[in-house]
């Protein structure tokens, strides 16, 4: 149905021998249309379901231009492993034909397993954030002083710099780290040089070459030089490009009343995943009312002139007192 109504989505199930749901993967048309004009990089992660049959989703998105999260698919999977995430990728590569992509995750055992498997070629790195939750978690010390380091780290461009920081961060905790035509030389105000290759997009502070976006060095070039701007620009930067990644609609699925689905699909056996109750005793919430519940509930009520809300001691019209 979702490819009657989106020609042109990925959409794929997968099912064991007795017909039990195993899983399943959606990547809609828009999505794949529109990542064309995104940065060929993909953050995936996998969260649990509480629905009636548990289970995982597994997903993959991209960030825009504007910074803003981009949904490219997803799977429903029984749980994080390397059959499931291995059936992902497989089924994304199959969706999204592209080259030179840069895979970001958290240190998930499966994912860099598989991801190596099913991307021998591409560049797969590890999210800042998890990287960081992990160091947290290993290191109490001192997590002040080294947060401020490693995200400095992180968003640098430069190796000496880096190299720098990372001493700095040994200091705190050693353990820590244990885990050429058209160029131009522009001078900062603390006298520091850069060297840059505009013919070449490449600058010695590797922001040019890296984001592939303008550095502050390189933008001071074009000031000078009154070059086009727009030349030294890779196209994901541009509005157009921004704008195309939302032209394609996603349609709604109609009321089920109107569905016209073929007979061979309707013949399609599935039956639910093989769900089993985790070990342990249950939630209070669970439980089911005793008789001491339904006796805290009842109202107390005086017997002398038989109404509730009051007894004995707050009945003011009570003739023992007169």
């Amino acid at each position: 149905m979702v490819n009657t109504i989106n020609p042109g989505s990925y959409t794929r199930q997968h099912k064991i021998e007795d017909n039990h749901f195993m899983y399943a993967f959606v990547a809609l048309n828009a999505s794949i249309k529109g990542w064309e004009y995104c940065m060929p990089t993909i953050v995936v992660d996998g969260t649990f379901l509480k629905s009636a049959y548990r289970g995982t989703m597994l997903c993959a998105s991209v960030l825009d231009v504007e910074g803003k999260i981009l949904p490219l698919a997803y799977s429903i999977v029984d749980s994080e492993n390397d059959a499931s995430w291995e059936w992902f990728f497989s089924m994304f590569k199959i969706a999204y034909e592209r080259e030179n992509m840069s895979i970001v995750s958290n240190r998930n055992e499966s994912i860099l397993k598989v991801a190596a498997k099913v991307y021998p070629n591409e560049t797969h790195c590890i999210c800042i954030y998890h990287l960081w939750n992990n160091i947290k978690g290993k290191f109490k010390r001192n997590q002040k002083e080294l947060k401020g380091i490693f995200f400095t780290m992180a968003c640098t461009y430069v190796k000496e710099d880096f190299d720098r920081l990372s001493e700095d961060a040994n200091k705190i905790d050693e353990r820590v780290m244990a885990f050429t035509s058209h160029v131009y030389v522009v001078i900062d105000e603390i006298q520091k040089q850069s060297i840059l290759c505009m013919r070449e997009k490449r600058c010695s502070c590797l922001q040019f070459q890296v984001d592939e976006m303008l550095c502050p060095h390189a933008m001071e070039v074009l000031s000078y030089t009154h070059m086009n701007v727009q030349s030294y620009c890779v196209a994901y930067y541009t509005k157009e490009n921004y704008l195309k990644a939302y032209e394609f609609s996603i349609i709604p699925l109609p009321d089920e009343s109107m569905w016209h689905i073929p007979t061979e699909v309707l013949d399609i056996k599935v039956l639910p995943p093989i769900w089993k109750s985790r070990p342990g005793r249950p939630r209070n919430s669970n439980r089911g009312k005793g008789i001491m519940d339904y006796m805290s509930a009842q109202k107390v009520s005086y017997v002398w002139c038989g109404k509730v809300g009051h007894n004995q001691r707050t009945y003011a019209n009570d003739p023992t007192r007169i």
